[in-house]
């Protein structure tokens, strides 16, 4: 019910935060961490891992290996760290780093940030098709804007993106 540390081992593990600001931490196979219902911190480390947030403003991170990041509710903070990874920010306000690799940025509910965009590998993914994107250049930053009125914008990007950005 209160803070807790929960860690896994060598194996795939599932880890489930609950009441309580918790800090989950998996092991080095392929683990599912579930963040609860206070602000988390959440780390994948080794592996393929499935990194979730949930209630209040969590800090998600992925780790070694090609891990997908879910933020939760509110405004969260998602680090891929190593590997090809897909992130996230889901509802809020969110602010998603990919820190290496070739990594996918979803636009989703609410108006999130991508901080280190590369042009030269990342990918951005949406539930729109390409022709619906609105892609506007504004104060050095490109903003992305779905059909939702949902913005994801790319941190001192300053020109569009072709269809092949978007997968």
């Amino acid at each position: 019910a209160g803070a807790d540390t929960l860690s896994g081992g060598g194996g795939a593990d599932l880890i489930y935060g609950n009441k309580g600001a918790d800090r989950l931490v998996g092991g080095t196979g392929a683990d599912t961490l579930f963040g609860g219902q206070q602000s988390d911190a959440v780390f994948g480390l080794a592996g393929a891992d499935q990194v979730y947030g949930n209630k209040q403003n969590d800090t998600l991170h992925g780790g070694l290996g090609d891990d997908s990041l879910f933020g939760g509710q509110n405004d969260d903070v998602l680090y891929g760290q190593v590997g090809n990874d897909r992130v996230d920010g889901n509802r809020g306000d969110d602010t998603l780093y990919g820190e290496g690799g070739v990594d996918t940025f979803v636009i989703s509910k609410g108006d999130d940030w991508v901080m280190d965009f590369s042009a030269a590998e990342d990918k951005i993914e949406s539930a729109d098709a390409y022709a619906a994107i609105t892609q506007t250049v504004a104060g050095g930053n490109l903003v992305l804007t779905d059909g939702d009125g949902d913005t994801l914008t790319l941190l001192g990007v300053t020109t569009t993106l072709g269809e092949g950005y978007f997968v």
